[in-house]
């Protein structure tokens, strides 16, 4: 298996002002490619420290991929162009073409073009120059003591892209040591139980339980020495056993399977939220294509939106409450009808950290679903974080639709 080494440069990074979601992103990545990151490293925008780390990575490192991200800007603190220069001890040279598109792009906006540019057009003589399709900076690869260096910006969106355009990962072994299935309305425990004697009688295989909101991942993995046939053989037991709570096995959300699965069958969604405010609705349509399947949704937090909009009974709040069981079914009756949807879902309840009471305490929420001849709605107890809550109720209301769209029992 080859191996990477990944290197984020950036002070913001160390001092905690941007989060590094680069190095996290690079690794899924490379593992698709059967590439095992060996080490993530975050350093700061300092010259000798960065000398320092690639002597020290160059020296004492058995890596196929070095991947640094960080530092390709036009300002004074993008250093990491000149600290290669300088430990390569090789020239710059400009890519007068991608000078003159970096150009054209500016005057085609309307915008003054930067004293600067060229600097974002220059590389190393050592070096390929990587085509930056959605920003300025030139990527840069690098071949030093047969490993591979690839110099990206930071800017998530212009790395994504420059990563994927680079083919070198394309060729690595595709036989992966390790297996995901990603379930939902299961604990852990539960999962555990049903699984334990499958992997006590297994030493070869490692089994990891990974609880999330959305639900558990359950990631299996294999030794070196274990061939992939068996690997495939110990899969499919697993699969076989926990297959009604596993709605994927590669690492999509829960909400573009279920959008995907609504689309498929032609069923349409409309949402009545209240305690998440909208989050659901953010979720589902986070993804193109929702259009096919979500009709809208309506953010009912005020009693007089819940009764105005979606037809809730004012008798319902005033003997049952806002947060009732009879409230949120009436809630997806509404809304199921006001977007002449297939489907109605609704959420209420009480997301905290205040407002709740003896009765009705902070975490309660009820969710309610309608499809077809089923009006179902259950309650749950949760905890005091008002976002956790919300996040939680999302997860739950999404397994909710999975399991009633394919017809099993809630």
């Amino acid at each position: 298996m080859k191996k990477a080494i990944i290197v984020t440069v950036g002070d913001e990074l160390l001092q905690g002002f941007t989060v590094d979601t680069n190095s996290s992103w690079i690794s899924s990545y490379l593992r698709k490619s059967n590439i095992n990151v060996c080490k993530k490293i975050t350093i700061g925008d300092d010259e000798n420290q960065i000398l320092l780390l690639l002597s020290e990575i160059f020296k004492k490192e058995e890596i196929d991929f070095l991947i640094m991200t960080g530092g390709l800007g036009p300002t004074h603190d993008d250093i990491t162009k000149d600290v290669l220069k300088k430990y390569f001890d090789c020239d710059y040279l400009i890519d007068y073409e991608y000078l003159d598109d970096l150009k054209e792009k500016y005057i085609k906006r309307n915008m003054a073009v930067p004293n600067n540019v060229k600097s974002q057009a220059t590389y190393l003589s050592n070096s390929s120059p990587i085509i930056n399709k959605y920003g300025s900076a030139l990527g840069l690869k690098i071949k030093f003591n047969n490993k591979l260096i690839f110099v990206l910006p930071g800017v998530p969106l212009e790395m994504k892209q420059m990563l994927k355009d680079c083919v070198d990962f394309k060729s690595a072994n595709k036989d992966s040591m390790y297996y995901t299935l990603r379930t939902a309305g299961i604990y852990e425990s539960y999962l555990y139980d049903i699984l334990k004697n499958v992997i006590k009688n297994n030493n070869d295989f490692k089994v990891a339980f990974l609880p999330k909101y959305s639900g558990v991942d359950v990631r299996l993995s294999k030794k070196l020495a274990v061939s992939q046939k068996r690997f495939e053989k110990f899969k499919k037991e697993i699969f076989n056993l926990i297959e009604k709570y596993v709605y994927s096995d590669s690492n999509e959300k829960i909400e573009k399977i279920i959008g995907l699965d609504l689309e498929k069958k032609n069923i349409t969604i409309s949402l009545a939220e209240s305690c998440t405010g909208g989050l659901i609705s953010k979720k589902m349509t986070d993804f193109p294509g929702a259009t096919n399947y979500f009709v809208g949704g309506v953010v009912a937090y005020s009693n007089n939106i819940k009764c105005e909009i979606l037809n809730v009974k004012n008798e319902t709040i005033k003997k049952y409450g806002a947060v009732s069981q009879q409230t949120a079914l009436e809630m997806a009756l509404g809304v199921k009808d006001v977007c002449s949807s297939d489907i109605g879902l609704a959420t209420t309840g009480i997301s905290g950290p205040s407002g709740g009471c003896k009765e009705k305490p902070v975490g309660l929420v009820y969710i309610a679903i309608v499809y077809k001849n089923n009006k179902i709605v259950r309650k749950f107890n949760l905890g005091s974080n008002r976002e956790i809550n919300r996040e939680i109720t999302a997860s739950i209301a999404f397994s909710m639709i999975r399991i009633i769209v394919n017809k099993n029992k809630i």
